[in-house]
């Protein structure tokens, strides 16, 4: 037997979002209320005000199989891939729970906003093609 939880119901696409997750991770992340949220009294960052290659700090809420849910001030938590760690490359066939701890600060940038689905995706991983100098700190 599995318990699911309907978290919502698309008549108009004929579909239905399902949930395996505890009730109290359900409240926490506010699942149930995410698509009936009133824009103008939220006082988190909304979605159209996030670009791509924005820089933020959040903290590890989550982790999971694949990565970590991390809390950015938004309407939604970003999702943290665990191979966009920058820990990924030095600790070879590392899970997740190695690398990401909840409770953990981290640096990210925005590498997608999809506001259809309201999802944010992030990587710890300083692009690039960023401006300004770019310093590594190195422990002795």
């Amino acid at each position: 037997d599995v318990d699911v939880r309907v978290v919502r119901v698309s008549k108009d696409l004929k579909k239905l979002q399902l949930t395996m997750l505890p009730e109290e991770v359900l409240e926490e992340e506010n699942v149930f209320n995410k698509f009936d949220i009133d824009e103008d009294e939220d006082d988190r960052i909304q979605l159209d005000e996030i670009e791509i290659d924005d820089e933020l700090w959040g903290e590890i809420r989550r982790v999971t199989d694949y990565g970590a849910y991390v809390e950015l001030g938004a309407v939604v938590r970003g999702f943290l891939h665990f191979m966009d760690h920058p820990l990924f490359g030095d600790l070879n066939g590392a899970k997740p729970h190695e690398i990401m701890a909840v409770g953990d600060r981290v640096r990210v940038w925005v590498t997608d906003v999809d506001t259809t689905q309201k999802r944010i995706k992030l990587t710890a991983n300083r692009p690039p093609g960023l401006p300004g100098p770019r310093r590594e700190i190195q422990w002795v």
